[in-house]
């Protein structure tokens, strides 16, 4: 008998953490940022994936993060300001002296980013370079008009459900009266 109830606790037991890894995760809105509000190319900043912009501007660590070019709704992409190449930005053409259209521009992965040397600067030349918050293209068009190459970002973050805690007791009240009517058992038989 002893045997059986030292199964059906450790059973209980594994039972309840195997549920309790699974968790739902919760997005939490905790803001945005303007890639053009970084440090200045030239003083060859490190490089940032979307991702990593937010980690270094809210805090924890880019895998907490969910990364967006749309305020209402979460698309895993963001945008990027490139050395020489503005590729990856979304700004308009009016406050240089253009027309006023617009350059929708092509959002990256929000885990994405180019570095082929030391930093953003460094080797410099064409497309040697993508970060998702750096003071250079972006910055210069963007000084006389709107920011628009703005990454929305979410937190994500697990949030344990209703049914973990009914499960929890559930699973749990069996291990408990075991431990509970053992101990019981000791204190009669003294």
């Amino acid at each position: 008998m002893r045997v059986r109830q030292r199964w059906l606790w450790m059973l209980s037991a594994v039972v309840c953490f195997v549920v309790i890894g699974f968790k739902a995760n919760a997005q939490i809105y905790v803001g945005s940022y303007w890639v053009g509000g970084g440090t200045y190319w030239q003083n060859n900043p490190p490089c940032y994936t979307p991702q990593e912009a937010a980690a270094l501007l809210f805090g924890g660590t880019p895998t907490e993060y969910a990364i967006s070019i749309d305020p209402n709704t979460i698309t895993y992409t963001g945008w990027e300001d490139g050395y020489g190449d503005t590729v990856h930005l979304k700004f308009d053409w009016a406050g240089s002296g253009g027309n006023g259209l617009e350059a929708p521009g092509t959002p990256v992965p929000e885990n994405y980013k180019l570095q082929t040397g030391t930093g953003y600067n460094n080797p410099g030349g064409f497309g040697t370079a993508f970060s998702a918050y750096v003071a250079d293209n972006d910055a210069a068009y963007a000084t006389s008009h709107s920011q628009k190459s703005i990454n929305y970002v979410w937190r994500i973050a697990p949030v344990p459900e209703p049914g973990d805690f009914a499960f929890l007791l559930a699973a749990g009240t069996p291990g408990l009266a075991l431990l509970l009517k053992r101990r019981f058992l000791r204190i009669q038989k003294v």
